[in-house]
């Protein structure tokens, strides 16, 4: 009975130190794209005081979904997801780092927002397949679920703090 409960309820220990670590940058890379997606719309409106314009960087924001959404979870299959997340995850962090560099020079417009946004939404998509393909790769069969509810938290976690 006592060896019942224990395969029942096994602790989170049993998840491999591979799944812990993508789980850390998980939780700090979802909790800097909540500021971002909550910091980039602010920003249009900042510089142009227009709520038209914040409602075009919202929509910047969505369109890629229904343009590439589909397209992009087909080809993620097909590729090598570790190269893919890092790639997209260095991309995504040029791209925002874009938005300081050109604010120091006095360069930023809010259309490169919009660019920004864009883009980063689009790398976004392939980032998020790909982690989700990821997973059985990084835990045994019987952890899949113990895993995908320890992600799941977190991502309901870091969308609870912004």
């Amino acid at each position: 009975m006592s060896t019942r409960s224990a395969s029942v309820s096994e602790p989170s220990s049993s998840l491999n130190q591979d799944f812990w670590k993508f789980w850390t940058g998980q939780a700090i890379s979802s909790l800097g794209s909540s500021f971002t997606l909550f910091a980039l719309p602010l920003l249009t409106f900042k510089l142009t005081n227009s709520a038209l314009n914040l409602a075009f960087t919202t929509v910047a924001g969505f369109l890629p979904y229904l343009l590439f959404g589909l397209l992009i979870g087909a080809w993620v299959d097909r590729v090598n997801r570790k190269r893919l997340m890092i790639a997209t995850d260095i991309m995504r962090a040029v791209v925002i780092a874009s938005i300081p560099l050109l604010a120091y020079f006095n360069m930023l417009s809010f259309w490169w927002i919009y660019v920004v946004t864009f883009t980063n939404t689009t790398l976004a998509i392939g980032f998020n397949a790909a982690q989700f393909a990821a997973i059985p790769s990084l835990v045994s069969r019987d952890k899949l679920v113990a895993s995908s509810d320890r992600l799941g938290a977190m991502e309901v976690a870091v969308r609870e703090y912004k």
